[in-house]
């Protein structure tokens, strides 16, 4: 169970705008780089939508281009097709479009969160929220 620094439970709500993506329970934190596991909400299990389903799309591009970055250089023509792709995506990394929102309904802006497969999610908090988390 993720604790915070008074050892309460930090379960925060992922946003993409107003779209719900998923809970998120933070289990570390170092310096400005937090960690987490997302359980996506079931919208985007089962997508119906076509802005559900082009976050979906970016969200398994973002996967793939995690674990091929592990590679260490081993799938560089994979990587390079994959990040083009994400490319395509610029507003997924515009600013202030990212979002937690904590048990007491507080909004917390993060930077664009590094969706890293199985579930696991990497972020920094967003400019306006950064010494409050810290």
């Amino acid at each position: 169970m993720p604790l915070g620094a008074s050892g309460e439970r930090m379960d925060y709500r992922l946003y993409f705008g107003e779209l719900e993506v998923g809970q998120v329970e933070r289990y570390s934190a170092e310096a400005s780089n937090c960690s987490g596991k997302l359980l996506y909400c079931d919208a985007l299990v089962r997508p119906s939508s076509p802005e559900v389903k082009l976050l979906r799309e970016f969200i398994r591009l973002s996967e793939d281009s995690a674990r091929l970055t592990m590679l260490n250089g081993l799938a560089d023509a994979d990587l390079a097709k994959v990040n083009g792709r994400l490319s395509l995506f610029g507003a997924y990394f515009a600013p202030n479009v990212w979002a937690l929102v904590d048990g007491a309904g507080k909004r917390h802006s993060i930077l664009t969160p590094l969706f890293c497969g199985r579930n696991d999610i990497s972020w920094r908090w967003g400019e306006s929220d950064r010494n409050e988390q810290a």
